[in-house]
């Protein structure tokens, strides 16, 4: 077979299929699609599948593990070494990128080294020595054969960060920022444990972990329109220790007034209008390396509908389809290895423009408009255990397009409506008494309230206020049943905020500074 191949030296060099192929390969990683290793650990649930040629070819370590006979799906179990690591330096050696932090360099130097990954403890050594200059285009990779410490055997092929092709853009390549993923439909035909000694973090190094996350919480606020393009957003990010919030990114929304939810480091954006007509588009994007994905279809088109995320699933329900009949339908897609949405019950009535808040198992769907347009008091349930609706006490005044959010278990829906003169009445639901109650109003009305809470504290954040060139935000004490304003936001605007963990964001940063650093050259 090989003797039938022209020599190599006299064939020129597809530069775009060699960029096609390497967005294959990452593309096959990222979606788990014919891996042939998954890796485990004993004290955690995670899983990462990769594949035995891609790693074998980058790392000598991986090449004497993996060689078994043909066929084998293996399944190893790694020790000492965390699963965030390791999930890295796979992705480095699909991408040949690394982009270590002061939080991780440590931990990433020692996982390095000790699966033989050269280039990757290369480009960590450089950022400890404090170069000012690029470690991905500087870095000279320790020759395996001449470095002890590496301890690899010199006759091994290791890929290193140079072989990675030059053509392949950044955007595409994101190894720091790869999604825990699980695999538990994989089949195991071997399984390994592989003791890795000589991995451990120093106690200064795991210190400065620890102290590097000192908050728990972080918020994004991603506002959906300006007004102006309806499709162009800001994201800011709230930094508390400055009092202020920092633009952290800029996108294009693919559909028009489409509801916006947010699971594992991804914003989803469900249904809309294209054309001015209801979508069934449901698309990914992905915080770290902003870029949009195409996710499986809704089964109807929706505008208006609410969105919810629950134990890694999305339930879009009601709205209007493309004929303006206001829907009663939910469906549910599984966003981890969903392949299709699939209908639940119907709510009891239909509804579009409602709000929808999940605790627990628990989606509750306040308000709207029903199929005559008039404005709602009720509320219900949506049980996911159960897959049941339950009715709950109306609340005291109509609403649709409200904010909401949970504080100390008690719903708090906040404002209502789009047409002057703008809502600003507030009340809460207790779900164990079934009961509302009034509290005290909004300092400002507004329409497209966001409700959200953010550390132990309930905010009111954005809406629409014609002349108001900044986006309001107001806290409420319950204690003292007041509102106070807070820090506003650079821009006027109808927000979603999303509260993520502070480690997210952390270890989203890197990846999105590359691409940034991408974009003005």
């Amino acid at each position: 077979m090989a003797e039938a191949l022209p020599n190599r030296r006299f064939i020129p060099k597809d530069k775009v299929f060699i960029e096609k192929a390497w967005d294959k390969f990452f593309e096959f990683f990222d979606d788990e699609n014919h891996t042939d290793v998954t890796f485990l650990w004993t004290n955690s649930q995670q899983r990462i599948t990769a594949h035995r040629l891609i790693l074998a070819a980058s790392s000598a370590y991986f090449n004497e593990l993996f060689q078994t006979p043909r066929g084998i799906v293996p399944a190893i179990y790694i020790e000492n070494v965390a699963p965030q690591p390791f999930e890295l330096l796979i992705a480095y050696c699909y991408s040949g990128k690394l982009y270590p932090t002061k939080h991780n360099v440590c931990e990433l130097l020692n996982a390095a080294t000790t699966l033989k990954l050269c280039g990757a403890a290369a480009i960590c050594t450089t950022y400890l020595k404090g170069s000012t200059e690029d470690p991905q285009m500087s870095v000279t990779p320790v020759n395996p054969s001449t470095s002890g410490s590496m301890n690899a055997n010199p006759g091994a092929p290791v890929i290193t960060t140079s072989q990675a092709p030059s053509s392949v853009p950044l955007r595409n390549f994101r190894p720091d920022q790869i999604g825990s993923r699980t695999n538990s439909g994989a089949r195991v035909n071997q399984t390994k444990t592989i003791k890795n000694t000589n991995l451990t973090l120093s106690p200064s190094a795991r210190r400065a972990t620890e102290r590097s996350i000192q908050k728990k919480e972080s918020i994004l606020a991603i506002r959906k329109c300006d007004w102006q393009n309806d499709n162009e957003s800001c994201i800011y990010r709230c930094d508390e220790s400055a009092k202020q919030w920092i633009q952290y990114d800029v996108l294009i929304f693919p559909t028009m007034y489409s509801a916006l939810a947010y699971s594992n480091r991804k914003l989803i954006s469900v249904g809309g209008l294209v054309e001015d007509q209801p979508t069934s588009s449901v698309y990914s994007y992905n915080l770290a390396t902003q870029t949009w994905m195409g996710l499986p279809a809704m089964v109807m088109s929706r505008g208006s509908m609410c969105v919810a995320t629950v134990n890694g699933n999305i339930y879009a329900i009601g709205g209007y389809d493309g004929s303006n009949r206001v829907l009663g339908t939910m469906e549910k897609l599984n966003l981890t290895n969903g392949k299709m949405w699939f209908l639940l019950r119907k709510m009891s009535m239909p509804r579009r423009n409602a709000t929808a808040l999940a605790i627990g198992e628990l989606i509750y769907i306040i308000g709207g408009f029903d199929k005559d347009s008039q404005q709602l008091r009720s509320v219900e349930c949506y049980n996911i255990r159960t897959t049941t609706w339950t009715k709950c006490a109306d609340m005291h005044t109509a609403r649709h397009d409200c904010g909401a959010s949970v504080l100390n278990g008690l719903i708090y829906v906040i404002g209502s409506g789009n047409l002057p003169p703008f809502r600003h009445d507030v009340e809460c639901y207790n779900p164990h008494t079934d009961t509302w109650t009034k509290v005290s109003s909004l300092i400002t009305a507004r329409h497209g309230i966001n409700g959200v809470t953010f550390n132990g504290q309930l905010l009111a954040v954005g809406g629409f206020l014609p002349n108001n060139n900044k986006g309001l935000v107001e806290m409420y004490n319950p204690t003292q049943n007041i509102w106070a304003e807070t820090m506003p936001l650079p821009t006027a605007g109808i927000y979603k905020c999303v509260v993520l963990p502070a480690e997210e964001l952390v270890n989203m940063e890197p990846a999105r500074r590359a691409s940034l650093a991408l974009s003005r050259t």
